[in-house]
């Protein structure tokens, strides 16, 4: 069984990388899979975004668990 993970891209984030939706290869931790995403779609860099792991918003390097949901979020204000 390959262990994965599901990625959701909203807005610019989306745009870049030409999907929604996408799984992927399971990665260990957030900013593994940050530099990895970078990788794969240098104009991200360009772009400043969040990352949620399982619907909680994440400040920090996180552990990403076989089979999470991540999404990764572009900039937004409350108002």
């Amino acid at each position: 069984m390959n262990a994965t993970i599901q990625i959701m891209a909203f807005g610019k984030v989306a745009e870049i990388i030409g999907s929604v939706n996408f799984t992927m290869q399971h990665i260990a931790s957030t900013n593994l899979l940050k530099e990895y995403l970078l990788q794969l779609f240098p104009e991200l860099s360009k772009v400043k975004f969040a990352m949620a792991v399982n619907k909680k918003l994440i400040t920090t390097d996180t552990a990403i668990d076989v089979s999470a949901n991540i999404a990764l979020l572009p900039p937004f204000s409350g108002g």
